[in-house]
């Protein structure tokens, strides 16, 4: 019997007389959407800790309704890792969080409303 290996070595060919697939890479330079996106919620901690928690949580809201919108429109393979199940379920997530993001940062004490 064979011991199980436990190296990651070179792939086996798909056939005798193939060459070794190589393994999958994460595609480089990123998809753009997700460059904007991380770039965004950056932008939206850095507001909560140079000014105010309701600015920077309606900042963070309209980020996700941006990324509602673009899980409707955008091809799933501009996405990238964005996209997560299909587009109407990530968009409708997207959508139920920036409604409750924006609320909490309007009635929450230190937020916009008080």
């Amino acid at each position: 019997m064979e011991p199980a290996r436990t190296d990651s070595g070179p792939p086996e060919p798909a056939e005798p007389g193939q060459p070794p697939r190589e393994p999958a890479r994460a595609p480089w330079p990123p998809p753009t959407a997700l460059v904007w996106a991380f770039g965004a919620g950056l932008l939206g901690v850095l507001v909560a800790a140079a000014t105010s928690f309701g600015l920077a949580g309606i900042l963070l809201a309209g980020l996700l309704l941006l990324l509602a919108v673009l899980h409707l429109v955008l091809p799933i393979s501009a996405l990238g890792p964005l996209a997560v199940r299909t587009p109407w379920v990530d968009a409708a997530t997207c959508m139920v969080l920036a409604v409750g993001v924006a609320v909490l940062a309007v009635v929450a004490p230190g937020g916009l409303g008080g």
